[in-house]
């Protein structure tokens, strides 16, 4: 056993999967317009921006997706080779994962 495993062996709790994901789906959309602001500014100075809410919808399906549907994934892929998983530790272990997307978020390539 691990020692992820054995620190939330007794009390998974489920703080990754929903905050981190939540965290990261405002994050993306906040940097996404801010991102098509300052390209827009630059090509047209005298343009009018507006917030495109379509981007917290995109970043949502895509983000909850992957935060739910891999776990489930791999949760079926352990039952099949005879592993026995649970899926509430494989929803915690993977939203604690995700973290690392947080910061990477908001690198921007040169």
């Amino acid at each position: 056993m691990n020692a992820f495993t054995r620190k939330v062996d007794g009390n998974p709790d489920m703080y990754g999967p929903i905050w981190v994901s939540t965290t990261l789906v405002f994050m993306l959309a906040a940097l996404g317009n801010c991102a098509t602001y300052l390209m827009r500014k630059r090509n047209e100075p005298d343009a009018v921006w507006n917030f495109d809410v379509t981007f917290v919808d995109w970043a949502a399906c895509v983000i909850y997706g992957y935060a739910l549907a891999v776990p489930v994934a791999f949760y079926f892929l352990l039952q099949y080779v005879g592993c026995n998983a649970s899926l509430i530790h494989l929803w915690c272990m993977w939203g604690y994962s995700l973290f690392i997307f947080l910061p990477s978020s908001t690198h921007h390539p040169s």
